[in-house]
């Protein structure tokens, strides 16, 4: 099992609407090809949390790294882990306009501390008010 971690900025343009759609998308795939995880969005950036298997993640990450809908793709970890900590989620939007975005962080507390990504997190909230 495997987790990735990356950040990125999203291309000039892109709305709400959009990063809805993208969520949308992504858990269909995700659930076919047994990913799970969670996006961030705040002004315009991006923080991205994938779990599942190592061939499952290559594979959806060369299509991310392609997708000219973001760009400066900054990778904050990449490891191998245990089990996942996001099993819940195919893909869960966390962000301006999601409902309840700080109650949700919040909520995740334990699971982003036992992912090992909350200081993380934190860092990407502060440095993208």
């Amino acid at each position: 099992m495997r987790q990735l971690v990356y950040t990125s900025k999203a291309a000039p343009g892109l709305g709400q609407d959009d990063v809805f759609q993208i969520v949308q998308t992504s858990a269909g795939k995700n659930r076919d090809t047994d990913l799970c995880g969670f996006l961030i969005y705040q002004n315009s950036c991006f923080y991205q949390v994938l779990e599942g298997p190592a061939d499952a993640i290559d594979t959806v990450f060369s299509r991310i790294e392609k997708d000219p809908r973001h760009s400066s793709i900054e990778v904050a970890s990449d490891r191998q882990i245990e089990s996942r900590h996001f099993e819940r989620w195919r893909m869960k939007r966390i962000g301006p306009g999601s409902d309840g975005a700080e109650q949700a962080l919040d909520e995740m507390n334990g699971q982003l501390e036992s992912a090992g990504i909350k200081h993380s997190v934190e860092q990407f909230l502060s440095d993208n008010r």
